[in-house]
């Protein structure tokens, strides 16, 4: 009889666990946003130029920068440009983004853009757009090596599309300020020397190139020489490191 109750017992609280509900799952809470106690994260800047590539004096780039806070904190823009007259300058955010037009020269290109969010984080960018053009000193080499002879060394000044300048090396001369070199918004180049013993050396050639930094020497132009006793000769115009 004690063998029969606890079978009736046992079936009584199998019947009873069949019966229960399940239990449901407990809830994950949604991710919240850092509180005040939590780590202040840096904003972030992306700074892309319209167009790609351009040429000093000719060209206006467009600047879109844009700018977002991974906290949602309220952020603002400065730029620096100390040749442009513009020293910690706001710039007017809209959606996160701000827009800035300019046009490009040898010496003064880049940008500083600094983001500040109001918990005092902050980031800086130096984006510079790739520039090509004709002011400041270069190398010409007659070949296709930077030890090719004959070399000479120029200096050039570009006004918008007219070029003058100096060269000097093998023999000197001069850009003729009446008849100046050219270049266009494209980067092609005609540049005319009046050497010595009335000889000319007359190149034609195009931009290919931004200068390197100061330590490194890059091929800037190319083309062909079209005048004077070394017609018919190619030549590669260097941007020479400074050591």
């Amino acid at each position: 009889m004690n063998r029969n109750m606890a079978l009736v017992g046992l079936l009584c609280c199998l019947c009873a666990c069949d019966r229960q509900t399940p239990s449901a799952p407990t809830p994950t809470p949604p991710p919240t946003s850092p509180g005040p106690g939590s780590p202040n994260r840096a904003p972030e800047i992306v700074a892309t130029f319209t167009p790609t590539s351009g040429i000093d004096q000719l060209t206006t780039f467009t600047a879109r920068i844009d700018v977002r806070d991974p906290d949602n904190d309220r952020v603002a823009l400065t730029v620096w440009a100390p040749c442009r007259s513009l020293n910690d300058t706001p710039l007017v955010l809209n959606d996160g983004v701000a827009v800035l037009s300019f046009v490009s020269d040898w010496k003064c290109s880049g940008f500083m853009f600094t983001a500040i969010d109001a918990r005092g984080a902050s980031t800086r960018v130096f984006p510079e757009p790739d520039h090509r053009g004709l002011d400041g000193p270069f190398r010409i080499v007659l070949g296709e090596d930077f030890y090719s002879r004959p070399v000479f060394f120029t200096t050039l000044t570009q006004s918008r599309t007219a070029v003058t300048g100096t060269v000097h090396g093998e023999r000197s001369g001069t850009i003729d300020p009446g008849d100046p070199g050219t270049i266009d918004e494209d980067g092609r180049f005609r540049l005319r020397f009046k050497l010595q013993s009335d000889d000319d050396l007359v190149l034609t050639g195009r931009l290919i190139a931004p200068r390197g930094d100061l330590l490194t020497d890059n091929i800037v132009g190319l083309g062909e020489v079209i005048g004077g006793r070394y017609a018919g000769r190619t030549f590669r115009l260097w941007h020479q490191a400074t050591y």
